[in-house]
């Protein structure tokens, strides 16, 4: 609009200019220009006074027709489309006017989300904002702020179905934004009446807590704040419970809202724990308790710190848990406290809590905190069970402690004794014996360095001692920062061996005993942590695992030396040596080094290891980690070399590309009735793929050869045999290789004692599974076969051959048999024994679990001519054989002769028929 009221000439001075000089091919003289010029300022002025008329127009026109406009229909429309838009759900509104002096006034507000979760409804709200003091960042309300009949539904899922619930919103949250303790807050005068929030958990029981009738008024100006809050819990209860809140505070109004001087009360009348399940689950916290709460309180704040303290709460019949984890209270929980003194020194009179299994008292001041505590272990863990998952883990016993903090600027110092009678430790079916421990602590933090610094810390039990002293611990733990500490052990293993079965993951069978004593330090330097001891001790020690012999030593001394580098991520072993009573090594490591060199892309683990050892102890230490039966035997001295490079953010892919060589051997070894001989090989890992091979060793008098391998890549790693061998040559058969191994061929060889015979076994195909648990996955596919067998005529043999031979020892021979293990499953087609002359064959299945599912071929056969059950013997026809099912287990098979007759119709029904008509025929 101003340009085009501006004249043309301001636009374009020159051309106008010679305009005015020069008219009708004439030259005006200087008066007649100046007149000239007069009139066209005239003009101008003219023009922009009415520009300044429209433009004070248009922002009166703004100023009061922006309020007319969103208190219209249309307006308030557009106002709800553009809200409607920027939220999940939908808005509405009955009545909108707003003005730049009357405030705002809306009535019958309303939102429900999209999904049916939440929803607020308020019948009318009215409030007198100064926008002015809102531009300048202060709350001032210059009129009475009503909100009439406000109400909040939210509904909640169960915690398990955390994802589907609703969120609230959260409000971002800058850098820069001021502290939440400060508000500027100028004047406001507050009233919300008849008020009601419902909160609902959507279980497959619904249940829902109200807030009803909340009324409220605040009130402050000119630094002077007061409150006054009450509500209603679920009123349609038998005994509504009551809150309520009042206070006045004094704020120094030149800082916004901070809080100086103000007196509050606080009462909670028959409040219903159980109730407020809804508001826990919202709160994160699934926890289902019952019980009625009271409570009183008043505080007193001067200068912005307490000054006095006074509240008393009671929960009448309270219960936690739920089932057989509930746990019922037969006598109040009471909680008081009291302070007392000055700003500058609060004295806490007393602060006491008492329930059926815990009571705690502590006294003192601000700076110096007495305290005791007596609790019941299994009901406090019981209760801290619903805030917090203890992992299975429980305990019984009493606990008394008594001990002191004291608080200065520069530390905190705490000293403690504490006590636990009749203690039990518990993880699921595991307990540890009862015991008495005791507890001695003394020690301080040091705020400026960061420390902590442990003067002594006494443990007393059944089992032994455990003390630690001079402990120097930064924390948080810094590169660069020193660690030091003595350590003092006196042990009886057998005693601690319960608690290490309940606290750590050992083999059941696994048994320790005898008497640890031991003197150790550690220390630090730099990034350089150092582990010294020279006198560590184990006297009468005993470590047995299964039914394998137990490893006994009367006298065993330890020294080590370990040096470990955070910062370079190595680990070197400069001595690590396990010595009997006379000096002789049984474990000594002397060479241990392992080093890690990390880069933003790729990582470098290198180690090299140089140890002679003792094969009998190291198997009995590993016992855990060996198979079940096995048993090694002999000194060894050998060398382990591996290097691996790996992706840093990959550290999975460390065994893809691991490279290794190592020797390893024995003198002798024994595994489930297999005795091996002296036995060399060596192992080379390329890739993450492990190649070894043993040439030929002796095995029960026999032979034995093996080239296997394993893929560390594989998540279940196993054994397996490169091609196809014999593996096993004409090893001597013996009692316990028959019940640990052969039982699982065949029933011919169940409850077999004094059995003798020369096995083979070749295998095409062979995989063994490391993990114990993956039995299932074993595969074996093979032929085996027995020569130069003598076994008893028992069990299953004995069922088959007490009416043909009445001998009770039998030569016989296995014949070259197919087998195949797969899926937890023995099966062949057939299998056949020479007893003597009389040719048994056995087919079908054997399950790993020890069930039979097989039928055996007898050496009889069925003359239906004579009705008489004649012997097949090596030789004859054995497809005449009758065959009978064999049921029962692996231990106890069962041959089922009184399936006989079955197995004749089954084999000869058409030649009974015929039989049969036959002799009806001769017979009319």
């Amino acid at each position: 609009m101003v340009a085009w009221l501006w004249p043309d000439y301001l636009n374009n001075s020159s051309h106008s200019f010679k305009r005015m000089i020069t008219w009708k091919g004439e030259t005006m003289k200087n008066d007649e220009v100046e007149v000239s010029t007069k009139s066209h300022k005239r003009g101008l002025f003219k023009k922009l006074k009415w520009i300044l008329i429209l433009s004070a127009g248009c922002g009166l026109l703004i100023f009061f027709g922006l309020p007319a406009y969103l208190s219209s229909a249309a307006g308030t429309n557009l106002l709800l489309g553009k809200i409607n838009q920027s939220v999940d759900g939908q808005v509405q509104m009955e009545d909108f006017s707003i003005g730049w002096f009357k405030g705002i006034e809306l009535s019958n507000l309303s939102y429900d989300d999209s999904a049916g979760n939440a929803s607020l409804q308020v019948a009318r709200l009215k409030a007198k904002p100064s926008y002015m003091n809102l531009l300048g960042g202060k709350i001032s309300l210059l009129k009475k702020t009503i909100v009439e009949r406000p109400r909040l539904y939210y509904k909640v899922t169960p915690l398990i179905d955390q994802k589907a619930a609703p969120q609230l919103p959260a409000a971002a949250k800058s850098k820069d934004q001021p502290s939440q303790s400060e508000y500027a807050l100028d004047y406001m005068d507050l009233e919300v009446s008849d008020g009601e929030v419902t909160v609902e958990l959507a279980a497959d029981t619904p249940q829902t807590v109200s807030l009803k009738n909340i009324s409220s008024k605040v009130y402050a100006d000119a630094g002077e704040t007061s409150f006054d809050v009450s509500m209603g819990v679920n009123d349609n209860a038998a005994q509504q419970a009551t809150l309520s809140a009042k206070g006045a505070v004094t704020t120094p109004s030149e800082k916004g809202w901070t809080l100086a001087d103000g007196d509050f009360s606080v009462q909670i009348s028959k409040l219903e724990l159980a109730s407020l399940k809804p508001l826990f689950v919202m709160a994160g916290r699934d926890m289902d308790m019952a019980g009625q709460l009271n409570a009183d309180a008043s505080i007193a704040i001067a200068k912005g710190k307490l000054d006095r303290l006074k509240a008393d709460a009671r929960i009448d019949n309270f219960s936690q848990g739920s089932g057989d984890q509930r746990i019922a209270f037969q006598s109040p929980v009471i909680v008081s406290a009291a302070t007392s003194g000055s700003v500058e020194a609060i004295t806490i009179d007393a602060l006491d809590i008492k329930s059926d299994f815990c009571k705690l008292h502590c006294s003192g001041t601000q700076s110096a905190l007495d305290y005791e505590v007596d609790a019941d272990l299994a009901q406090t863990l019981r209760f801290a069970g619903q805030f917090k998952d203890l992992a299975g883990y429980g305990a019984t016993g009493a606990l008394k402690a008594k001990g002191n903090v004291n608080l200065t600027d520069d530390q905190v110092a705490v000293t403690t004794a504490a006590s636990v009678a009749k203690l039990v430790v518990k993880k699921d079916d595991l307990q540890t014996p009862v015991t008495d421990a005791k507890l001695n602590l003394d020690c301080a933090f040091d705020k400026k360095q960061q420390q902590l610094r442990l003067a002594s810390m006494d443990m007393t039990a059944t089992p032994g001692t455990v003390k630690v002293s001079n402990l120097n611990l930064p924390i948080p733990l810094v590169a660069g920062k020193s660690i030091s500490a003595e350590t003092q052990v006196s042990l009886d293993l057998a005693g601690v061996w319960p608690f290490v079965q309940v606290f750590a993951d050992v083999p059941a069978d696994l048994k320790l005993a005898g008497m640890l004593n031991s003197i150790a330090t550690v220390s630090t330097q730099g990034s350089q942590i150092r582990l010294l001891t020279e006198n560590t001790r184990l006297q009468n020690l005993l470590v047995a695992c299964g039914k394998d012999e137990p490893f006994r030593q009367d006298d065993l001394r330890l020294i080590g030396d370990v040096l470990l580098d955070t910062e370079a991520q190595t680990i070197d072993i400069r001595k690590l040596d396990l010595q009997k009573d006379q000096g002789q090594s049984l474990i000594n490591v002397s060479k241990g080094k392992v080093e890690k060199k990390v880069t933003s892309d790729t990582t470098r683990l290198k180690g090299d290891f140089e140890a002679a050892y003792d094969l009998q102890t190291l198997s009995v230490f590993g016992a855990a980690f060996m198979p079940d039966g096995l048993t090694l035997a002999g000194r060894r001295k050998d060398i382990l070399r591996f290097e691996s490079t790996y992706p840093t953010d990959k550290p999975e892919q460390m065994p893809k590309n691991l490279n290794a060589a190592a020797t390893f051997g024995f003198e002798k070894a024994v595994y489930n009735g297999l005795n091996f001989g002296k036995t060399e090989m060596a192992v080379e890992v390329i890739d993450g793929v492990a190649d070894f091979a043993i040439p030929q060793a002796v095995v029960n008098d026999g032979k034995f050869q093996f080239a296997g391998q394993v893929n560390l890549n594989e998540p279940v790693r196993r054994l397996r045999l490169k091609e196809p061998m014999r593996i096993l040559e004409n090893i001597h058969i013996t009692e316990e290789l028959t019940n640990n191994m052969l039982k699982y061929l065949s029933p011919a060889f169940a409850k077999q004692t004094n059995i003798s015979g020369f096995a083979t076994l070749s295998c095409e195909q062979l995989e063994i599974p490391f993990d114990a648990d993956k039995k299932n996955e074993i595969l074996i596919d093979g032929t085996v076969q027995v020569d130069k067998m003598r076994l008893k005529a028992i069990g299953a043999v004995g069922d088959i051959l007490e009416r043909t031979d009445n001998r009770s020892v039998f030569d016989a021979t296995l014949l070259p048999s197919r087998i195949l293990l797969q899926d937890g499953v023995m099966q062949y087609d057939e299998m056949e024994f020479h007893f003597d002359q009389y040719p048994i064959g056995f087919f079908g299945k054997i399950y790993l679990d020890k069930k039979l599912d097989m039928q055996v071929r007898v050496p009889y056969k069925f003359d239906v001519e004579h009705f008489r059950f004649p012997a097949v013997r090596v030789g004859d026809d054995l497809s005449q054989r009758l065959a009978l099912p064999v049921d029962g287990t692996v231990d106890s098979p069962r041959v089922r002769l009184d399936k006989l007759f079955d197995a004749i119709l089954k084999k000869h029904q058409p030649d009974l028929i015929q039989r049969g008509l036959e002799e009806l025929l001769k017979n009319l």
